[in-house]
């Protein structure tokens, strides 16, 4: 008896335990995707090029990040880097703001310049 009254008092202190196995609903889930990531042996520069994206978050929420870029002679020739908040609007559908920094070297200079973009759509 004093065992069940045990089992029964576990059951209610914890029931999202007891009910879904420790389960959530709503998980935060992760992807990563690269579509490009090269590195070249040519003329002793070794670039360096890549393209990736991923997202963090839940189904109606999400942070994403793209990036792509090519880094050569040690320096960084041209690099795109975008932060993005994605929510759920309907099914299938989604709308996206974020921010855009652009780097590129410009012939003759040594300092890295950019561009800076902010998006909605």
């Amino acid at each position: 008896m004093r065992t069940s009254i045990i089992f029964l008092i576990t059951l209610l202190a914890f029931p999202s335990l007891s009910f879904a196995g420790g389960m959530e609903d709503d998980p935060v889930l992760a992807k990563l995707i690269v579509g490009q990531f090269e590195i070249r042996s040519a003329d002793g520069s070794k670039p360096l090029v890549w393209d990736a994206e991923g997202w963090i978050g839940k189904d109606l929420n999400k942070f994403w990040f793209k990036t792509e870029g090519q880094f050569v002679d040690d320096k960084f020739e041209k690099v795109e880097l975008q932060g993005l908040y994605s929510r759920a609007i309907a099914p299938y559908w989604g709308l996206q703001v974020g921010a855009r920094r652009d780097f590129y070297q410009k012939p003759g200079h040594h300092a890295e310049t950019g561009s800076y973009w902010a998006s909605r759509g």
